[in-house]
């Protein structure tokens, strides 16, 4: 496996991720104004890559701005760039399960942030679930640089402390 820094493309990726200015505050459906969709989450959106190649996730600029969004109490906005990212994505794969669990993760902060605790804990649930399938789906520990049994406890856990979620990276 190469670090995320190894490739010019993956360190172009990582830049274009981590280096974009976030957004002032989360959006809260009903809460905070909604973006224009001429903004900057849709932008790095825009750029995943179709289709989703598994293989490539250190230059899916996309993916890895998620992380950085989910990290910063981003969830909506994780959620809006990990989107096509799923979409693209081969159906019934592991690297598909994945991100559909990370949406989940995201679904499930954004609710803890609106003060919708039940909601929350139910997405965290699903997301578990998602990543359980991951899991199955692929026999591999590691799925677009993420650890599975890891990221799957985690979301156990949080799910015995209302109102967490889990703390999510890549390993580069």
């Amino acid at each position: 496996m190469k670090p995320v820094f190894e490739t010019a493309r993956g360190q172009a990726a990582h830049r274009a991720a981590h280096e974009w200015p976030l957004p002032r505050e989360p959006y809260l459906p009903g809460l905070t104004k909604r973006p224009d969709g001429d903004d900057d989450v849709h932008r790095i959106a825009a750029l995943a890559p179709n289709p989703t190649d598994p293989l490539l996730w250190r230059e899916n600029v996309a993916y890895l701005a998620g992380f950085r969004l989910y990290g910063e109490g981003f969830g909506w906005e994780a959620h809006e760039v990990w989107e096509p990212v799923w979409m693209h994505a081969v159906p019934h794969t592991a690297e598909r399960y994945l991100l559909q669990g990370l949406i989940q993760l995201a679904n499930a902060r954004l609710k803890f942030a609106m003060k919708r605790e039940r909601a929350g804990g139910r997405l965290l649930g699903i997301a578990a679930g998602l990543i359980e399938q991951a899991s199955f789906a692929g026999g591999e520990e590691e799925v677009m640089g993420v650890d599975l049994p890891t990221l799957l406890r985690d979301t156990r856990l949080a799910s015995d402390m209302p109102g967490r979620t889990p703390e999510m990276h890549y390993n580069a």
